[in-house]
């Protein structure tokens, strides 16, 4: 009966050495696929519990509005699209009242924010205070994130707003003939002048329907506690649906890459309303 033959030295180091190459190839393609994904356009709603967040970027150009009372889902939402070491920002927006400041200053801890403004003045509050003093973005104000995209934002209040209310705010997106447009809320809809059709409207922040109504598009972002199922599903069933929808979660982001065409979207983790129309290939 033969004996087993003992493993040299030298075929242990062959066999760790060929361990460590396919480990490495798996690492090497794995960032290369990160890289990409990144440094692409893109625009990405991330769940901040009552509201959505915004990062908007393009290459190495990264703006954040950050707004809503989940500052864990804010983090954990903002590290599923950044990780710890990428999470450069370059132009930090922060919008709220109160409890709506938490996740601004949990944005406002990350030492890797290079410009910090508020959208409109804060509201006194404990929570206000903790943010600390910011200076204001100037209204309007347009920012180019490249050649191709750039971020245009305007703050309004109602005439009949209280003291204590936040400043109403609309972002738009712009990259080639596609065009995003972000409401703080929905009435904001009615504060600011219309503008071409978007493909996608985002309300931020309560009652979007009527944002929706204001400016209809092709694809309905909203917070998923906003808007459940069967309220979206008797909105929506009469009139005016839209084509695509997305309910996000506190915690969770999604994505959309511009493309040629249009925009792309991912995100496993967002929730599909059912009223949403079927999407067509």
């Amino acid at each position: 009966m033969n004996e087993p033959r003992e493993i040299t030295w030298r075929e242990t180091l062959v066999t760790a050495g060929t361990v460590f190459l396919v480990a490495l190839v798996g690492v090497g393609i794995a960032a290369g696929i990160w890289y990409r994904d990144i440094m692409s356009p893109r625009i990405v709603f991330l769940g901040s519990g009552d509201r959505l967040s915004v990062l908007v970027s393009d290459g190495p150009s990264r703006l954040l509005i950050a707004t809503g009372d989940d500052p864990t889902g804010f983090e954990n939402a903002l590290t599923s699209v950044l990780p710890i070491f990428a999470r450069r920002v370059d132009v930090l927006l922060v919008s709220g009242a109160q409890t709506t400041l938490l996740a601004p200053i949990a944005a406002t801890q990350d030492e890797q924010v290079r410009l910090t403004h508020s959208l409109g003045a804060i509201p006194p509050s404990v929570e206000a205070s903790e943010l600390g003093s910011l200076a204001k973005l100037t209204n309007p104000a347009r920012i180019r994130l490249s050649p191709e995209t750039t971020l245009s934002i305007e703050t309004a209040s109602h005439e009949d707003a209280e003291p204590g209310d936040p400043v109403s705010w609309r972002a738009i997106v712009v990259r080639g003939q596609t065009r995003v447009v972000v409401l703080s809320d929905g009435e904001a809809a009615e504060l600011f002048p219309m503008t071409p059709p978007a493909s996608v409207i985002a309300v931020a922040g309560d009652d979007p329907v009527a944002g929706w109504d204001a400016a209809p598009g092709v694809a309905l972002v909203t917070p998923a506690g906003e808007l459940s199922g069967p309220n979206l599903r008797e909105r929506f069933a009469e009139n005016n649906p839209p084509r695509w929808g997305f309910r996000v979660a506190s915690g969770e982001a999604l994505t959309f890459h511009f493309v040629e065409n249009g925009l792309e979207v991912s995100g496993e983790s967002a929730q599909e309303p059912e009223a949403a129309a079927t999407p067509q290939p």
